[in-house]
């Protein structure tokens, strides 16, 4: 009975602890999918400026890959690139921008504005110390390893035509290994899981057939009722029927 008990105990164990454990890995494994990759803020960015760039500090980690695209909210080509700041810094000297500040796991987006002319000289597609880049319609960005290099990410139109900047801005951290390990975690819950459950089907299993081993209880046979000494009765004396004579009428007289 008491091992029974244990093993009763144990079961609920390994299911309490399996559950969250498979409700956590499945849904990281969901959210963030197999490339790695989830997105942690994504706000508009607009102001009178024709250009939107990234702080120095905008990710204070190092290790993971920042991922960050923007596409124009009018539905025009945009501008994304990635460079050091000291270019960035030279190449947006006294032009008018927004300052993407913070982006945090809230996913709001903060931003200033900075005052100034109302495009750069050059278009940014004609410069060549652009780590990374890209342009066109629709969402357009680029990925960098997060390290302690100071970089920059601009974000304008690819003609610097100099018109206000209205772009939606999305960013994202990508952790190596990170969708491997959700599955990982949740293919561990549910082997706990299934083991507590597989001990509960077992333990019902060896009760049923516990009780089919015991053989039924027999009625209680009744005890014969005692014998009665039999009195011998005195044989009935034979009934004999009588016959009453009738009267003697007299026989009429002749005449």
């Amino acid at each position: 009975m008491k091992r029974a008990r244990l093993r009763t105990v144990l079961a609920v164990a390994l299911i309490v602890l399996g559950t969250p454990l498979l409700l956590a890995g499945a849904a990281t494994a969901i959210y963030i999918g197999p490339d790695d990759t989830v997105e942690y803020a994504r706000d508009e960015v607009s102001g009178d400026g024709s250009v939107a760039v990234t702080d120095v500090g905008i990710a204070t980690v190092t290790g993971p890959i920042l991922h960050v695209t923007a596409r124009d909210t009018a539905g025009g080509d945009v501008f994304v690139g990635v460079a050091h700041r000291i270019h960035v810094d030279s190449y947006l000297d006294g032009v008018a921008r927004q300052t993407v500040t913070a982006a945090d796991l809230r996913g709001e987006v903060t931003s200033s504005s900075e005052p100034g002319s109302p495009a750069p000289l050059a278009p940014p597609g004609d410069l060549d110390w652009w780590e990374a880049s890209a342009s066109g319609s629709g969402w357009r960005g680029v990925a960098y390893e997060l390290t302690d290099e100071p970089v920059r990410v601009v974000v304008m139109a690819p003609s610097a035509s100099g018109e206000p900047l209205a772009a939606e801005l999305s960013f994202g951290a990508e952790v190596d290994g990170i969708f491997v390990t959700g599955v990982l975690v949740g293919a561990g819950g549910l082997l706990l899981v299934g083991a507590g459950v597989l001990l509960i089907w077992l333990r019902r299993r060896r009760r049923k057939r516990e009780l089919r081993a015991v053989p039924p209880e027999k009625p209680a046979e009744k005890e014969p009722a005692p014998e009665t000494e039999s009195v011998e009765k005195e044989p009935e004396k034979e009934k004999v029927a009588t016959v009453t004579p009738l009267p003697k009428r007299p026989l009429p007289k002749r005449t």
